[in-house]
């Protein structure tokens, strides 16, 4: 969480925008980890599940993983994603990752939101030059 926070808030700032950092995860130990890495924040960063996680907030931008919830949860969690964490305006970012060591390939996010009925916005990849996809991102629009 730590280290793609830092990421985001140097690559916002690189195109002229600030973004305050928040986060949740369901493991102390990388909580911990990120407020070290962002002390300034560290009231930002809980330990907390986000599915059942309640908050007076709602968040411009929400970044999720699928593969901690089971799949036959994934409709349901998304949804609560996007209808209590996402602002108005604001977008779902859900990412799947790969392992070459692991020999793990990324789901195709896009296509398996489609499949799920959310109308994704946009999609894209990070690949290494010899063509392995590394990562696979999509997010969804929450409508005003």
């Amino acid at each position: 969480m730590g280290l793609l926070l830092e990421c985001l808030m140097q690559w916002a700032g690189e195109q002229g925008f600030y973004l305050t950092p928040y986060g949740v995860d369901i493991s102390l130990q990388l909580v911990e980890l990120a407020r070290r890495r962002l002390p300034a924040f560290a009231t930002n960063l809980v330990v907390a599940n986000a599915f059942t996680l309640q908050t007076p907030m709602q968040y411009d931008f929400v970044h999720t993983l699928l593969e901690y919830v089971p799949e036959n949860l994934h409709l349901d969690y998304l949804r609560r994603l996007l209808e209590q964490l996402v602002a108005p305006a604001g977008r779902l970012i859900v990412s799947s990752y790969s392992s070459r060591s692991r020999e793990i390939i990324p789901l195709d996010i896009e296509m398996y939101l489609q499949q799920l009925g959310f109308q994704v916005q946009g999609s894209t990849i990070a690949q290494e030059v010899d063509g392995w996809i590394l990562t696979r991102v999509a997010w969804i629009e929450k409508a005003l």
